[in-house]
């Protein structure tokens, strides 16, 4: 499946200004496209988690950390704060990783700026591009209708029951491709969500004989500041978010 998958990126094609192309898989643990998107444990290739579980982010990383990645083996799981955050989120609700299909909306890696590229100090320190903020291929609408089209293709392929969305920046591309999704299309905050659409059931995506349940999430990075804003069922903060995606879990069986 990830085979089929990581072929049909030519969909995404061509990659502009400032995103460049993986050059190569990173074997161990890491969100696809710059690794397989599999949890790994061990030796033994793991299986791909059909009609289970994707957690969708904005986009992978720079070109300079995935090749920090890729010198690894694997990204960097216990210290990352995106990973170490979401898989004891996962944990708390009893989802186990090797479950999960780790992927993003916008395929490609940031790409190292020339002047940049350069050894320049800055107090002492180099200067470096930056996963934060937009992702420059979001710049492009034709880039982004490409994306749009590959997620389809992801859903088409794993099937999942639950889609836990990452982050704010990402609902808003994912708004026209179902009607049950477009109270995302102006969201900017958690709070805009909240109550009634952080998560939504039954959702049916354009063209897909699937349906799924999908729920936008605090970003793993900054939840320890931003779970606060959750208000779900009664509860708030930390609370109110986990417990919405046991809710989501129980929608689902």
């Amino acid at each position: 499946m990830e085979q089929q998958l990581r072929a049909a990126l030519q969909l995404v094609q061509p990659y502009p200004d400032g995103v460049v192309e993986v050059p190569a898989v990173i074997p161990g643990t890491a969100f696809f496209p710059g690794g397989r998107g599999l949890w790994r444990e061990g030796t033994d290739a793991p299986e791909f988690p059909v009609g289970k579980i994707m957690v969708l982010g904005h986009n992978f990383d720079t070109e300079e950390k995935y090749h920090i990645s890729f010198r690894r083996g694997s990204e960097d799981v216990e210290t990352n704060h995106t990973w170490k955050n979401l898989v004891q989120l996962l944990t708390s609700v009893r989802i186990a990783p090797k479950e999960v299909f780790f992927t993003n909306f916008f395929m490609g890696l940031i790409a190292a700026r020339k002047e940049e590229e350069e050894t320049t100090e800055i107090k002492g320190k180099k200067k470096k591009v930056k996963n934060t903020g937009e992702f420059p291929g979001a710049r492009d609408p034709e880039f982004v209708q490409r994306c749009q089209t590959f997620f389809l293709k992801q859903v088409e392929v794993q099937h999942p029951r639950l889609i836990l969305v990452l982050g704010l920046q990402v609902p808003k591309h994912l708004s026209s491709l179902s009607d049950c999704l477009s109270p995302w299309a102006k969201a900017t905050s958690i709070a805009q969500l909240d109550p009634q659409h952080g998560l939504i059931r039954d959702v049916r995506f354009s063209g897909i004989d699937h349906s799924t349940t999908v729920v936008v999430l605090t970003h793993p990075c900054y939840r320890r500041r931003n779970a606060k804003y959750r208000r779900y069922a009664g509860l708030k903060s930390e609370e109110a978010e986990i417990r919405l995606i046991k809710d989501a879990l129980n929608s689902t069986h």
